[in-house]
């Protein structure tokens, strides 16, 4: 957890600590009275693809815009005021535009009142930014080498077995075969290649 506020208490960390318990693949926020974060936990800002820095302190309203802003808004005073809040928005922050369902409860008050809420938002569609992009572009890539390879395979098979029955002479058979060995080879090296990306207990070795 990146804390903003050095003032936060340890029931508001208990209460963020509780939630996150029942939602790993979440980006939680707790917000001052003001509506600025005050803390967030560092998956959150990976899911963003944000720096604490351009969050922490800042209004968490202000991310949104246009009816998602008005929406946030309300579920922030709802949160104030005691009551979840719920809703669901684009977010246009970080280096793609990704849908979240928000969530929005009290988790601290001094007497009566609420004095900070928790966040959580969850991605429902989410663009990959950064080095997942990176990842995501690199398997696309391959994914599509591999269909060309074993596209080539298949014509070169199919040619092959035409030509077969027509029968074929000594250097015709040598250099059908050849032609039949570099097509398998370069599937095979694809679909290898393909295996390493989407395997990760192969990309560990």
């Amino acid at each position: 957890m990146i804390i903003a506020d050095p003032q936060l208490n340890a029931s508001t960390l208990s209460s963020v600590v509780e939630y996150l318990a029942q939602r790993t693949h979440v980006c939680a926020k707790v917000l001052s009275p003001e509506g600025e974060v005050v803390a967030i936990n560092r998956h959150g800002l990976e899911l963003l693809g944000l720096t604490a820095d351009e969050v922490c302190g800042k209004v968490w309203t202000d991310f949104w815009d246009g009816e998602y802003r008005t929406r946030a808004e309300a579920a922030v005073a709802a949160a104030f005021e005691g009551r979840a809040g719920h809703f669901a928005g684009s977010f246009g922050g970080g280096d793609a535009s990704s849908t979240w369902e928000v969530e929005v409860f009290a988790c601290d008050w001094e007497e009566d009142t609420v004095s900070r809420v928790l966040v959580l938002s969850t991605p429902v569609t989410m663009e990959p930014t950064g080095r997942a992009y990176e990842q995501h572009q690199q398997l696309l890539a391959v994914m599509n080498d591999t269909l060309h390879a074993i596209i080539n395979l298949s014509s070169a098979a199919t040619s092959a077995a035409n030509l077969l029955r027509r029968g074929l002479d000594e250097t015709q058979t040598a250099t059908l075969a050849d032609a039949l060995e570099d097509s398998g080879t370069r599937a095979m090296d694809t679909v290898a290649e393909l295996r390493t990306l989407l395997d990760p207990a192969i990309q560990a070795k």
